[in-house]
Formats: structure tokens, C-alpha cells, sequence
């Protein structure tokens, strides 16, 4: 039996990303740029190529707020949700482990903690069946794009 989090029982999908921050501005041709990636309707039956994208940067010129900013612009692109995942690269303390942020991610989609395998690869393949359960695209066409 899963159960489902506080979150997905007040609206049914995850949305993790954290609050825009305030008084954002500038960044205009960066955000053009992020925009480019997503240009044009995009239907749950269409196939297409899959875009991952990274921001780069030095520490502390915003690299985070820029993201958080367009995805918070775009998130309504995203019915399946949005999952968000503090890496702790930079910050005080351990890096987040793989293991941490697919039991976070497991337990956002619903999957009830005690459910969670301690194992790393049953957690990844756990994550996986959730994944493709999960609204959005159909599974058989993303697999096509892994």
C-alpha cells in the first residue's frame, strides 16, 4: 500500500521547487535562452529529443535564483509535477547522497518511506516504476530518448 504526501493530497502532483526570489531582475537574454528550449506547444503524445541543460557559473553570482526563477515561469509546462533536490554542494555539512534524493523524490511521488528499499539499486529501479507511472509522456516513448 502507498501512501501519498501532504503535498500531492492538497493538488495530486509534487511541486518542490522553492519560492522565486524576490525582486529578481536583469537576466532578460538568459532567460530568452532557457525559454529557446521549450519554444513551441509541446503535446504529451509528441516525441521529441529529451534537453537536459546546466547553468554555469562562479559561486554566488545566481546561478540557483536563475533557475528558479524561469522554472518557477514554466512549471505550468510540467502537469507531471516538479521535483526540486537542495544538492548541498557549496553549503555547510555532507553533500546530499544519491540515496537521500531518490527517497526524497520516491517519497514526493507518493511512495510511502517504509517502503523505500535501503538498497541503491532497488531504490533506483523503485524510482524508475514510479517514474514511469507517473502523468506526463507516455513511458514507452521517454525510454526511447534514455
Amino acid at each position: 500500500m502507498t501512501s501519498t504526501s501532504p503535498a500531492q493530497e492538497l493538488n495530486g502532483v509534487p511541486r518542490q521547487l522553492p519560492l522565486a526570489v524576490r525582486g529578481f531582475s536583469g537576466r532578460v537574454g538568459y532567460l530568452a535562452s532557457l525559454d529557446d528550449f521549450l519554444t513551441g506547444p509541446r503535446k504529451p503524445e509528441a516525441s521529441g529529443p529529451v534537453v537536459i541543460s546546466a547553468v554555469d557559473g562562479t559561486a554566488g553570482v545566481g546561478k540557483t535564483a536563475l533557475a528558479v526563477h524561469w522554472a518557477q515561469r514554466v512549471q505550468h509546462r510540467f502537469p507531471g509535477g516538479t521535483l526540486y533536490v537542495n544538492l548541498r554542494g557549496y553549503g555547510p555539512g555532507e553533500p546530499a547522497s544519491p540515496d537521500e534524493v531518490l527517497g526524497g523524490f520516491l517519497t514526493a511521488l507518493g511512495v510511502d518511506p517504509a517502503r523505500i528499499p535501503g538498497d541503491p539499486d532497488a531504490r533506483a529501479a523503485l524510482h524508475r516504476s514510479v517514474f514511469g507511472r507517473s502523468p506526463g509522456p507516455d513511458p514507452a516513448r521517454q525510454r526511447r530518448h534514455l
